[in-house]
């Protein structure tokens, strides 16, 4: 098999899981594949409540795989770490 050319500085797709607001679209955190996701609910849990209610938070509550790309010179946990704080949600 071949190995995948990257450009310059681009590690290896790596997947991830990030949590979203069906009502409203606001993004939450992210989370390696391998990290628990109950925080990601928790986090989303509360902003689902807090502005929506009258809203089910199973129903709001929408976790979606996806592929991510941290830069080749960072450890993947600390780039979805940073990735969360800079967004003001710290998981």
């Amino acid at each position: 098999m071949e190995s995948q050319q990257l450009p310059y500085g681009m590690r290896p797709d790596i997947p991830v899981t990030y949590a979203q607001c069906a009502v409203c679209g606001v993004m939450g955190g992210l989370a390696l594949a391998e990290q628990p996701l109950s925080p990601l609910i928790d986090q989303m849990g509360a902003h689902i409540r807090e502005y929506h209610p009258d809203v089910s938070v199973l129903d709001a509550l929408q976790l979606v795989p996806d592929i991510g790309h941290p830069p080749a010179d960072r450890d993947a946990a600390a780039w979805v770490a940073e990735y969360n704080m800079r967004a003001g949600r710290s998981l």
